[in-house]
């Protein structure tokens, strides 16, 4: 918890205001639902903004709500209370709660675990590199509860949490594998393949080779060969990821406990630790004759 003279010193300062800023998820009714817990949990009076949302994150809520008349309510995301739905916007100021989002982590969808051996028929998470196959393997965790595997044995990633990538891909211990290339047809016959804009994975993998993590071939190739394949884009994760990993918890065709939950809380952690933040660059790293090329060849095809 912030000392009073800390509060002090970041009331009305411009590090409170873009805190306030980057934490302001919207506005809801006082009848709300969320309140039936929040109310319970902790109320306190004469808050302002920031000593609100510090005070929950010091109570390890997730959510701050703060009243017109300044009365501090403290809780928890629930399946009531989306993060990325729409807030009332219409209604009368005085009947409406400013909800901020703490830095409290949302746990139940960061429990991780392996299984006994030979539970699982691994599947192969196949793409090319920069196509967003380290994000996806968060998404599957975070939703499924189970760790991912990976081919590479990449020491950077387990230092980030993906305990996973040292397991062999026919343990069994582990549902989904990574690979870019097609070496997984040793092991496996099913496949996950994430397809992503070409040009965006030409600069991803560049800014990876420069920094760090946080070949498929064409989609017929997988279409001819025994076995199953779902196809993900990865523009497709970025407009709903919930309902990409619906289908791929589905095609694992496994089960998972309060799947609706762990895709809640994912609604406002989507990008963990695992995606480097996107950057809109200033300058095209391609030129035109690149792009009149590309262009050329999608004709011709």
């Amino acid at each position: 918890m912030y000392s009073e003279a800390k509060l002090s010193a970041l009331e009305g300062d411009a590090i409170a205001n873009n805190i306030l800023a980057t934490s302001y998820v919207g506005k809801i009714k006082v009848e709300s639902r969320i309140l039936e817990k929040a109310s319970a949990l902790l109320t306190e009076e004469a808050q302002t903004p920031l000593q609100c949302l510090l005070l929950c994150e010091s109570r390890d809520h997730t959510l701050a709500m703060l009243e017109i008349n300044e009365t501090c309510h403290c809780g928890q995301t629930t399946l009531n209370f989306r993060l990325s739905g729409s807030l009332e916007q219409k209604e009368k100021q005085q009947s409406l709660l400013s909800v901020y989002r703490t830095n409290v982590p949302d746990y139940r969808c960061a429990s991780r675990r392996f299984v006994p051996e030979d539970t699982f028929d691994p599947v192969a998470l196949v793409s090319r590199p920069g196509s967003g196959n380290t994000w996806l393997r968060y998404l599957i965790e975070s939703v499924t509860g189970f760790y991912t595997g990976s081919v590479y044995n990449d020491v950077s990633l387990v230092s980030k949490g993906f305990l996973g990538e040292f397991e062999s891909p026919k343990s069994g211990r582990i549902h989904v594998f990574k690979d870019h290339t097609t070496s997984f047809k040793k092991i496996t016959r099913k496949a996950i393949v994430l397809i992503r804009n070409p040009y965006d994975v030409c600069v991803a993998e560049f800014n990876r080779r420069k920094t760090s993590h946080t070949g498929v071939r064409d989609k017929r190739d997988f279409e001819t060969r025994p076995g199953k394949v779902l196809v993900v884009y990865f523009e497709d994760l970025l407009k709903n990821h919930s309902n990409e990993l619906r289908k791929i918890v589905s095609f694992l065709d496994i089960t998972v406990k309060n799947l609706e939950t762990r895709l809640l809380c994912l609604e406002d952690n989507s990008a963990g630790y695992f995606k480097r933040e996107a950057k809109k660059e200033d300058f095209d790293p391609f030129n035109e004759a690149q792009r009149t090329e590309d262009e050329d060849t999608q004709d011709n095809s």
